[in-house]
């Protein structure tokens, strides 16, 4: 339980900060999706 608080007090701070420029915000996005297709495409090879 503490580390998921830790881990959402570190995502807010510094999604506080790349929301306050437009440019980070593109970067977190990509960041976020390239995490998001590297995720599923592990689940989906475990499953086969």
């Amino acid at each position: 339980m503490l580390r998921g608080t830790l881990q959402l007090a570190a995502i807010s701070v510094v999604l506080s900060g790349v929301i306050s420029h437009a440019g980070w915000v593109v970067v977190a996005l990509t960041v976020m999706f390239l995490v998001a297709v590297i995720t599923s495409t592990r689940s989906l090879g475990s499953l086969g």
